[in-house]
């Protein structure tokens, strides 16, 4: 207690660190799960995302910006692949985590454009997406294909 008092500068030293650490591991699962990405290897960036750790980051929380990525070249991925339930499922997840996300809804509509229940939802939000967010490159790459 007599630290707090006598060093508040030492205070902040401690926290800064411990935040650069908790930091330093995520970014670092990150960047491997985005590598293996690049390759179109799916399988590890799903199991992290998985992990009660990665699980419980949320839009207000410091790594979010990591999780978003992944997010984002997992959907990329299932894309290519045309894996359209995975890229519904996890396009899904993303949104739930922020729902104002425009990439995230972006690939969620068309994920549901390729659904058999839910096409034409899928079909006018890209056709209304596009015009929402004229500067969105994905959704305007997703409405013209």
């Amino acid at each position: 207690m007599l630290i707090v008092f006598a060093r508040p500068g030492f205070v902040n030293e401690v926290g800064n660190l411990s935040i650069s650490v908790y930091e330093r591991a995520y970014r670092s699962d990150a960047k491997r799960v985005r590598g293996q990405l690049t390759y179109g290897e799916t399988d590890d960036a799903v199991k992290l995302l998985q992990s009660s750790e990665w699980r419980d980051v949320l839009l207000d929380d410091r790594p979010y910006y990591l999780k978003r990525e992944i997010l984002r070249s997992l959907c990329g991925v299932f894309l290519l692949n045309k894996e359209y339930d995975k890229l519904l499922f996890w396009s899904s997840v993303w949104r739930s985590l922020d729902d104002r996300d425009v990439d995230a809804m972006a690939f969620w509509y068309e994920g549901l454009s390729h659904t058999n229940d839910r096409r034409r939802k899928g079909i006018k939000g890209l056709t209304e997406g596009q015009k929402l967010f004229p500067e969105n490159i994905l959704f305007q790459r997703l409405y013209f294909q």
